[in-house]
């Protein structure tokens, strides 16, 4: 006598093209996936809010800014690391003047413009939550222009004296029937 089939409940079905996947790739798609489900945890502090709020833009950017469409209309290729400023003794953020601070933060906008139409970002703020500062979540067409802006940015003289970054986190949001 056999006993009756086992019913799986509907939430823990995996859809038909991802149970033919091999181990390895499954296991990368979900730590993409995870990668952008942290990324979407992250706070933003009610001091960023006030920062961003503070720029004379119109609403409709700082909407942008605040409620951001995750991923941007084709940019699903996607990067998340986590970043914090360096406080060591050599190498300190926080003691550097405000003067100089805000003359590497101005080239490293300059870099970043360069990019403009083909780069989305969004910068979250986890100070307190973890480890790190901020969560920086690149989206774009494809991974060969996310490592070009990061290439290009990590020369920039506040993110090669003064960042600190964490794990590197890169894969596609799309349904998994166009990534496979």
């Amino acid at each position: 006598m056999t006993s009756p089939p086992t019913r799986r409940s509907p939430a823990l079905r995996l859809p038909r093209a991802f149970r033919r996947l091999t181990p390895l790739k499954a296991f990368w798609i979900v730590v993409h996936y995870c990668a952008l489900l942290l990324a979407s945890l992250l706070v933003i502090s009610p001091l960023a809010i006030a920062f961003i709020t503070s720029f004379k833009q119109p609403i409709e950017m700082l909407r942008g800014r605040l409620h951001p469409i995750i991923p941007p209309e084709g940019l699903n290729a996607f990067c998340f690391y986590p970043m914090s400023k360096k406080r060591e003794s050599h190498a300190n953020w926080f003691s550097t003047p405000y003067e100089r601070r805000q003359e590497m933060m101005m080239e490293h906008g300059k870099s970043g413009r360069a990019f403009a139409g083909k780069i989305a970002q969004v910068i979250s703020g986890s100070t307190g939550l973890d480890d790190f500062e901020w969560g920086v979540t690149l989206f774009a067409q494809s991974p060969d222009v996310i490592k070009e802006v990061v290439y290009t940015m990590r020369f920039d003289e506040g993110s090669a004296l003064y960042g600190e970054f964490g794990a590197f986190y890169v894969g596609y949001l799309d349904a998994i029937e166009n990534i496979v």
